[in-house]
């Protein structure tokens, strides 16, 4: 909301967490997309538009929760653009009944899942947009100084995760993997391997601030080649130490402004050479951090050259 703030539109904000249900009831809503949260939430969002009449733009963030019939409504209250956008696998991960009933009616789609493209057009899009993730710049900006030690993991408590940090502990190499959801492994210290709750808000960029290195790993639930985290972590100054993808590979010299691995025993070998060498590693993550800047990947920075991308279009 900050970014479209910033590109000049007087932003009408719509919270859906103000109508969902919580607890037991919410988890089962989500996952059927359907009862008296999704509904309450559907009858406030057509109550908003019909009050307000029209707007210039009408931005759907993850649109999966919201009626067919309520999509038409937006759609024919947006004068200029009807945009929906999610930075997620939309049909691999999060597929929707409502979305698909009604993804035709969006003037644009944005996506950030490359692989996810031709499925959007298949499914009827008018027009697909591809954009990078990217970082919050007011989150990264001005992150207190702090002493740099050890590897830093962000990541839900997939298995996939959970092998990465045992094979950096196996080398009693220093990690810290803060994990979002559970695994078979407890929280606390397991060897040279500390497990914490998950970091949110502005503990999560200084989670990646205190890291000498960050590590860029990518899920295996759906093919992605770069995640947010793959510029979250050069932002933060730490040191990108990702799995090698040609996108990784495009965004960052390798060796220079961040380095990849492509196989386990390279990710250890790396790891370990960066923490025996921190000049080396503060160096390179230097570059990354600059590299990001330059690119303009910070949020408003991408969203300027998506908007740019439809206004070309539509010229």
């Amino acid at each position: 909301m900050l970014a479209l703030e910033r590109l000049g539109f007087k932003v009408t904000p719509f919270d859906i967490s103000a109508a969902q249900s919580r607890g037991v009831l919410g988890k089962i809503e989500y996952r059927l997309k359907a009862g008296p949260g999704i509904a309450r939430m559907n009858h406030r969002l057509s109550a908003l538009v019909e009050n307000a009449g029209c707007f210039d733009v009408i931005w759907v963030d993850k649109g999966r929760m919201v009626w067919s019939e309520v999509v038409d409504l937006l759609r024919r209250a947006a004068r200029r653009y009807f945009i929906h956008y999610t930075p997620d696998a939309q049909f691999m991960l999060y597929e929707s009944r409502h979305f698909n009933a009604s993804l035709h009616q969006y003037d644009a789609v944005i996506t950030t899942k490359g692989y996810e493209i031709e499925e959007y057009r298949r499914r009827g899009a008018q027009r697909v947009v591809y954009a990078t993730q990217s970082f919050l710049r007011e989150r990264f900006d001005d992150l207190p100084s702090s002493a740099r030690s050890g590897i830093a993991l962000i990541s839900r408590g997939e298995a996939h995760y959970q092998n990465t940090a045992l094979e950096l502990a196996a080398a009693q190499l220093p990690i810290r993997w803060h994990r979002a959801t559970k695994s078979r492994l407890s929280i606390g210290n397991h060897g040279s391997l500390e497990i914490t709750e998950g970091v949110w808000g502005k503990d999560y960029p200084q989670a990646l601030a205190k890291a000498q290195i960050g590590l860029g790993v990518l899920t295996k639930l759906v093919p992605d080649t770069h995640t947010t985290r793959s510029f979250e972590i050069p932002a933060a100054g730490a040191m990108l130490l990702a799995e090698r993808t040609d996108e990784h590979r495009e965004f960052f010299r390798e060796g220079q402004e961040a380095d990849f691995f492509s196989s386990s025993a390279e990710m250890v070998d790396k790891a370990s050479f960066y923490l025996r060498n921190p000049e080396t590693a503060q160096r390179i993550a230097d570059a990354g951090r600059a590299r990001c800047h330059r690119d303009g990947r910070d949020d408003f920075s991408t969203l300027m050259r998506t908007w740019q991308a439809l206004l070309n279009r539509s010229s």
